[in-house]
């Protein structure tokens, strides 16, 4: 795997180095900055110095640039070389490209009349589409961050919760500090809580790790939570959602839990209870809506009988009888994987 490399990380301004370059400069060109020789008549910076550095889509600005390298080789980009870079609203870094306006693929050429300045993020979007179709099907600024989906969640409970109004920017800095901030609870599948430090103020939020981001503000009950509003989130298959359903009725019990012979019993009286208008909660939100198949409920339901059965076996543990259903429920967890995977 090749990695990036900067040369000293240095912010080069822009006039710095376009000062030095027209739309003619000479392919193979030397440039010096900070004491590193680099080629200064590479198509995207003669490109840069033609066309202006913004991304022609999004409107990103291009910001400065880095003398870096990807590892070492034969590559023009294994030898020092200049990046642009633009800077979105949490503060991250965007990497800047040159697009082809007629894709090389359907018989573009490199000529600069045929280049355009563009982030990395919309190009990628973009692949052979022409232009038209491009912005046709992405009207008005592609995402340049995954932090776009949760930023307004997450402010709006900052201010509900913690009485503080935040920009991007501050979101960008929680999920820059959260990756080394306390975890308070591993939720399991690289999904965290954590307390992030932000000036002296201690936010406790929820980490998820397959989208590597902060995605909500925790309340004071996170088990509750964690049940009514993250299982959309992240319980993608019919074994997971039955897990977190499963959790989630336990802990809205008002009363023991019944046992029945069919997932069809225990389907009708799990819907007959108090607690099932929140449960379902999490199968119907404004984003998405899901449906509870038969798989589920019996899944769900091997899942409650196995803590009957629990009671039932020989060693169970003494006092089982004078247990709490919620110290049963943690007992007899440490088979229930087991046992729904049978």
């Amino acid at each position: 795997m090749r990695v990036k490399e900067h040369y000293n990380g240095r912010k080069i301004p822009l006039q710095e180095v376009l000062s030095q370059v027209t739309e003619n400069t000479p392919i193979y060109t030397s440039g010096y900055f900070d004491g590193a020789e680099v080629n200064i008549g590479m198509l995207n910076i003669r490109l840069y110095a033609a066309k202006g550095c913004d991304c022609i889509h999004c409107k990103l600005e291009g910001k400065f640039f880095r003398v870096e390298r990807m590892g070492r080789g034969n590559s023009i980009f294994n030898e020092w070389h200049l990046n642009l870079y633009g800077v979105n609203d949490y503060g991250t870094e965007i990497l800047m490209t040159k697009d082809h306006i007629h894709a090389r693929s359907k018989g573009g050429t490199d000529e600069i009349k045929n280049l355009q300045p563009m982030c990395e993020i919309c190009n990628v979007k973009k692949k052979d589409m022409p232009m038209h179709e491009f912005q046709a099907k992405h009207k008005g600024a592609v995402q340049t961050s995954k932090l776009d989906r949760h930023f307004e969640k997450v402010a709006r409970r900052m201010q509900e919760r913690y009485g503080l109004n935040i920009d991007k920017e501050y979101f960008g800095q929680m999920n820059k500090k959260v990756k080394s901030a306390r975890i308070v609870k591993d939720i399991g599948s690289g999904n965290t809580i954590r307390e992030v430090d932000m000036h002296g103020k201690l936010i406790k939020v929820f980490f998820h790790g397959t989208q590597n981001c902060i995605i909500s503000v925790m309340e004071d009950q996170p088990d509750e939570w964690f049940h009514t509003e993250m299982v959309p989130n992240f319980a993608k298959t019919e074994q997971e959602r039955a897990k977190y359903l499963y959790k989630h009725i336990l802990a809205r019990a008002k009363e023991q839990l019944q046992v029945f012979d069919t997932p069809a019993e225990t389907a009708k009286y799990i819907q007959s209870c108090e607690f099932p208008a929140v449960m379902f909660l999490l199968w119907k939100t404004p984003e998405q809506s899901y449906r509870i198949s038969s798989v589920t409920w019996a899944t769900v339901h091997k899942m409650m009988k196995s803590l009957t059965i629990q009671e039932e076996q020989a060693h169970k543990p003494q006092g089982w009888d004078e247990m709490s259903l919620e110290d049963k429920v943690k007992f007899a967890e440490n088979q229930l994987t087991q046992n729904v995977s049978e």
